[in-house]
């Protein structure tokens, strides 16, 4: 877990952006009860939706060192406050300042990851340059759905939100995980009679290193 992940300029642009997009008061005082901050921003309509953002955004410049539980395991404030902003971005959105938010994680070494089906978009730490990591990742994640391999999917998607996060045990963990699961799932792919007879990943594994199925 990085301790101060993003820059000034990164936070007030999530917070500007946040001011933008949420329409109700209920969306904002949702987000503030994930962030743990409930008891200083007040949920009432008394005070209105614009300035519970600039109240928000100034607790969290002050105190964004400050580590919170979250879904996504222990993070700083500055993260899950990112995180939360994040959630509310659209791929085909023209907003401004949507667009310094997603400028402001590139510079701090972050990419954003659209999700599909109404699933929100995630934040993940960038690779270097020379990987090319969004088409990359568009390329691999596209192959697995292609494939229906969707277990596989599902552990690559916590492997990098865990090496997001910095937690390198999980995402090893989660990464050997990926690499099982999709062996098998070709080897179900490439002759699923054959793999339906055998009772675990490692003879699936087998199976394709003996080299009988042309793998």
């Amino acid at each position: 877990m990085k301790m101060r992940p993003f820059t000034r300029p990164t936070i007030v642009a999530a917070n500007e952006f946040l001011a933008e997009v949420v329409r109700t008061h209920t969306q904002i005082n949702k987000a503030v009860l994930r962030l743990g901050l409930e008891s200083e921003i007040d949920a009432s309509t008394v005070v209105g939706i614009e300035k519970k953002c600039d109240r928000l955004g100034r607790i969290i410049l002050d105190r964004q060192s400050k580590t919170i539980e979250t879904l996504d395991g222990t993070v700083s404030l500055a993260e899950a406050f990112v995180r939360e902003a994040v959630k509310l971005a659209e791929e085909s959105s023209s907003s401004v300042r949507q667009r310094d938010l997603l400028r402001g994680l590139a510079r701090d070494g972050y990419v954003v990851v659209w999700g599909e089906r109404r699933e929100p978009a995630k934040l993940r730490a960038a690779l270097p340059d020379e990987i090319d990591l969004p088409e990359t990742d568009d390329e691999v994640r596209g192959l697995l759905k292609q494939f229906a391999f969707n277990v596989p999917l599902r552990h690559l998607d916590l492997a990098i939100d865990a090496h997001t996060r910095g937690d390198w045990e999980a995402a090893n963990a989660q990464l050997r995980t990926f690499l099982e699961g999709l062996l098998n799932d070709i080897a179900r792919h490439i002759d699923p009679d054959k793999a339906n007879t055998l009772q675990s990943g490692a003879n699936l594994r087998q199976m394709l290193a003996d080299g009988s199925i042309g793998f």
